[in-house]
């Protein structure tokens, strides 16, 4: 019978030997940090989490399933009621698509309503001061 050979991470610890003083320190921490790389890298990662989030996601699967259900009698008995709400919802966006669409006369408009407004209450406002200097020439008061 042959004899059992030992484990080669055993095989490994009981033959290194001391790290000699010519090693670098640098070099021996360049190793360190290599090894824990390639060990965090020797993982099926997406499997692990693949499995993690079905496993993480089955009881919420579970509770959807009923919820659809439930769900779709909903949309049965108010669809009469979701159509009207949508209907009326597509008359408002019509009307302001066509409110939005007249932008440029919006411009032109407000140009010919600011100029105008500003004729009158100018002309106004030179009528006033004009009878008002008026009244105070005829007015018969003597003044400071």
């Amino acid at each position: 019978m042959s004899e059992s050979s030992l484990p080669t991470s055993t095989i490994v610890a009981a033959t290194s030997e001391e790290a000699s003083p010519t090693v670098s320190p640098f070099i021996l921490a360049f190793d360190i940090v290599v090894a824990v790389f390639s060990f965090l890298f020797s993982f099926n990662w997406s499997g692990f989490f693949s499995r993690l989030f079905t496993i993480i996601s089955f009881p919420f699967r579970l509770i959807l399933i009923p919820l659809s259900f439930v769900l779709n009698i909903l949309l049965v008995v108010f669809a009469p009621a979701i159509y009207l709400f949508s209907y009326t919802l597509a008359g408002v966006r019509s009307v302001w698509a066509f409110l939005a669409s007249l932008e440029p006369l919006y411009t032109f408009v407000r140009s010919k309503l600011t100029s105008a407004y500003l004729s009158l209450t100018t002309s106004s406002l030179v009528l006033q001061l004009a009878s008002a200097s008026w009244l105070a020439s005829a007015w018969p008061c003597s003044h400071p």
